[in-house]
């Protein structure tokens, strides 16, 4: 039999030190299912977005598309920043060129979510303590 599990609403938060980003020209691309987040996320952070650039998701980067990148980039004197889940995706000879943006899911009820983990995990009494 299945047990249906309660669903916990999660949101993916920038893992970055307070003010890290702010007031920094940057250049925006990504190839993940909403763009738009993520280029939003980096006004939250007050980052200065002079340019983005939106691939199809799971984008394998090229070599040439990295080129018209960091030209992009320089054009507006910006930092080209991108995810974590594209970074991999990028000809490693560019990652160091891209401020990387890392996330972090956090689960609006972390207690609640902590307390079902713990329910489902913990040992139930007597079995294999014999």
């Amino acid at each position: 039999a299945t047990t249906a599990l309660p669903a916990f609403a999660v949101s993916r938060q920038p893992a970055l030190a307070a003010g890290q980003l702010e007031g920094q020209r940057v250049f925006a691309f990504c190839g993940i299912g909403h763009p738009q987040q993520f280029f939003d996320m980096l006004h939250g952070l007050k980052a200065e977005l002079v340019g983005a650039r939106a691939f199809p998701d799971h984008h394998p980067f090229t070599t040439a598309e990295c080129a018209q990148l960091r030209a992009d980039a320089a054009a507006c004197g910006a930092q080209l920043v991108t995810t974590a889940k594209d970074c991999v995706r990028l000809p490693e000879s560019f990652r160091s060129e891209v401020f990387v943006v890392p996330l972090e899911m956090r689960f609006a009820d972390m207690a609640g979510f902590m307390r079902l983990l713990h329910d489902k995990t913990a040992r139930k009494g007597g079995a294999g303590n014999g």
